[in-house]
């Protein structure tokens, strides 16, 4: 089985000045609302609806947060403006850190991880490749023997900790939804309400604690 690539957000915040800070702020916030050049004079279409999780901060809770270093970093020189710089940078370093934590799960999402890293450029951000923890995993999915429109799927048990996310799809859909059905700590769902005679694929998504990600394989199932 081959082994899963995930993405990884890389800012290398430590080494900007304070000028060069808010410019690259700017520029992300620019970037990831738009426009891009696909589509053509359109908002850029990897950070906006049905993506999970709006950008927290919001675009424009970050851009509130440059302003105001951009206005720390003009005061006269002094003892204030050095206060005011180091307030107003802990905000935006904290602001532009989580910015990046969601464009990062954004291009793990099992819709976008094959682009993932043009998901992340899309923003303006760089970014590393990474292995996942090990192989793709295993997943089974069978019918309820019972409940018609149901699946019984369970997936590898990972350490405590581990987050699953349930994704299903029709099989003649061509991507993945970008969120999972459920969410859980898990290795065991049940899918419900499938359309029977209908044929399915199932995939999980598991979070681990130490920040890492990884993949299960597809699997088909006709559901009855």
């Amino acid at each position: 089985m081959a082994q899963i690539a995930i993405w990884i957000v890389v800012q290398k915040l430590s080494k900007k000045s304070v000028p060069q800070l808010i410019a690259y702020g700017k520029q992300v916030t620019s970037l990831m609302k738009g426009p891009v050049p696909q589509p053509p004079g359109g908002p850029n279409q990897y950070f906006i609806a049905p993506n999970p999780l709006p950008a927290n901060p919001t675009l424009a809770e970050m851009n509130t947060a440059l302003d105001a270093l951009q206005t720390a970093f003009n005061l006269p020189s002094g003892k204030d403006r050095t206060a005011a710089i180091k307030v107003a940078k802990k905000d935006v370093l904290t602001k532009i850190r989580a910015l990046a934590t969601y464009v990062q799960l954004v291009a793990n999402l099992p819709a976008n991880v094959a682009i993932g890293d043009v998901v992340i450029l899309s923003a303006g951000m760089e970014f590393k490749k990474q292995g996942t923890r090990g192989k793709v995993e295993d997943l089974t999915v069978k019918n309820h023997p019972v409940q018609s429109g149901d699946v019984l799927a369970n997936d590898k048990r990972f350490k405590k900790g581990t987050v699953y996310g349930w994704f299903v799809k029709k099989k003649t859909d061509i991507n993945f939804p970008p969120s999972a059905v459920w969410y859980s700590t898990a290795a065991e769902y049940t899918y419900t309400g499938l359309t029977s005679a209908v044929k399915y694929d199932f995939q999980v998504q598991h979070w681990f604690t130490d920040g890492t990600t990884s993949m299960s394989v597809v699997q088909e199932l006709p559901v009855t």
